[in-house]
C-alpha cells in the first residue's frame, strides 16, 4: 500500500498498558499509521510543532493535568475542524456521551472495547465526519467483527 493511502491517527491516553493494547488493536487496519502519546500536553505539542500531522485523533477523556475536553479545545484550534476528534471513555452514561458530542466530537468510543473491532469503529466515525478533508478509505481489516458497535456519533439534524 502506498503512503498516500495511510490515515494518520493520533491516540492520546495516560495509561501506557491500555495504550499498548489500543495501538495493537488499531493497527489491525493496515491503512492506519497510529502514534500514541500519554498526555494532552504532548498531543498539543505534536500538533503544533511536528511535521507528522494527524488526519484524526482518538482522545481519552480522563487524564491528569489536561483532561480530554480541554485537550480537544486546544487540538481543535491547532488542527481545525476538518480533523475529526473522537473521545474514548469508560463513562458510558448517556448524559456524558451527549456532553462530549456537544463539545464537537466526531463521536465517542466506549471502554471497555472489543479489540478486534476498535479500528473499524474508529474508521466508521472518521469517515462519517462531515467536515473532514478527503481521507484515505478503509484498507481492509484483518478480522471482520460481528459484534454490535461500541460507539456513538452525533445525530444529524
Amino acid at each position: 500500500m502506498g503512503e498516500c493511502n495511510v490515515l494518520k491517527l493520533l491516540y492520546v491516553d495516560d495509561e501506557p498498558e491500555l495504550a499498548d493494547v489500543v495501538v495493537r488493536s488499531l493497527r489491525l487496519d493496515r491503512g492506519l499509521d497510529v502514534r500514541a502519546l500519554h498526555s494532552g500536553a504532548e498531543a498539543i505539542a505534536l500538533a503544533a510543532e511536528n511535521p507528522w500531522r494527524p488526519d484524526a485523533v482518538l482522545l481519552d477523556v480522563m487524564m491528569p493535568d489536561l483532561n480530554g475536553p480541554d485537550t480537544f479545545t486546544h487540538l481543535r484550534d491547532i488542527l481545525g475542524k476538518q480533523v475529526p476528534i473522537i473521545f474514548f471513555t469508560a463513562q458510558a452514561q448517556r448524559s456524558t456521551v451527549q456532553r462530549l458530542l456537544a463539545h464537537g466530537a466526531a463521536g465517542v468510543l466506549i471502554k471497555p472495547f472489543e479489540p478486534l473491532r476498535l479500528a473499524q469503529d474508529a474508521r466508521r466515525l472518521i469517515e462519517a465526519w462531515p467536515d473532514r478533508a478527503a481521507l484515505p478509505r478503509a484498507a481492509g481489516l484483518a478480522h471482520e467483527p460481528m459484534l454490535p458497535m461500541t460507539c456513538a456519533a452525533p445525530v444529524k439534524t
